[in-house]
C-alpha cells in the first residue's frame, strides 16, 4: 500500500521576519512496508515530523552556527544600550528566541564557553528563572549549564 501525505515545507524559516509568506507544498509518497509503523499512525498524528522526527530536525551544526552569528550581531548592535527592553527587542535576539527549545543546547554551549547576557534567552525560552535569588551573569550562566547537563540538554 502506498501512502500519500502533503507536507508544507518552510525552507530557511530561521531567517524569516514577521510577515506573510507562501510556502511550497510537497506530496510525499511512502511505501507502507518501509515505514516503521502502520499507515494509520500518519493519518492519526497529522504530522510527518512526529513520525520521522530526526529526519526533519534542523542540523545541529547549522543551528549552532546560526545562533553564534545571531548572538554576535545582537551583542554588537546592543553593546552601547542600557535599556534591557531595547536589548531584548533586538531583531537578532528575537530570532534566537524564535528557535525555542531547539536553541537550548547551542545557547548552553555558548554560555559554557563565554558567559554573557545571552543567558536571558534561557529564562525566556524555558519560561522560568534558574534561581529564586538574584545571580550575577556568570553565576546564572553556570547554573543554566549545570541545569542543561542535569536535564540532558548538553553533555558534560
Amino acid at each position: 500500500m502506498i501512502l500519500k501525505k502533503t507536507v508544507t515545507m518552510a525552507p530557511v524559516l530561521l531567517a524569516l521576519t514577521a510577515g506573510v509568506y507562501n510556502f511550497q507544498s510537497t506530496n510525499m509518497l511512502f511505501n507502507e512496508a518501509n515505514l516503521p509503523i502502520g499507515s494509520h499512525a500518519i493519518e492519526q498524528s497529522g504530522s510527518i515530523s512526529k513520525i520521522f522526527g530526526d529526519y526533519f530536525q534542523l542540523d545541529e551544526k547549522y543551528l549552532e552556527s546560526r545562533i553564534k552569528f545571531l548572538t554576535s550581531k545582537w551583542l554588537k548592535q546592543t553593546i552601547i544600550l542600557s535599556d534591557v527592553h531595547a536589548i531584548i527587542a533586538n531583531e537578532n535576539f528575537q530570532q534566537i528566541l524564535s528557535l525555542g527549545e531547539l536553541a537550548i543546547p547551542s545557547i548552553l554551549n555558548e554560555l559554557r564557553i563565554k558567559p554573557s547576557i545571552l543567558v536571558w534567552a534561557m529564562n525566556l525560552i524555558t519560561g522560568k528563572k534558574i534561581s529564586a535569588t538574584n545571580l550575577t551573569i556568570d553565576e546564572a550562566c553556570k547554573a543554566w549549564v549545570k541545569w542543561g547537563i542535569a536535564n540532558q540538554k548538553i553533555h558534560q
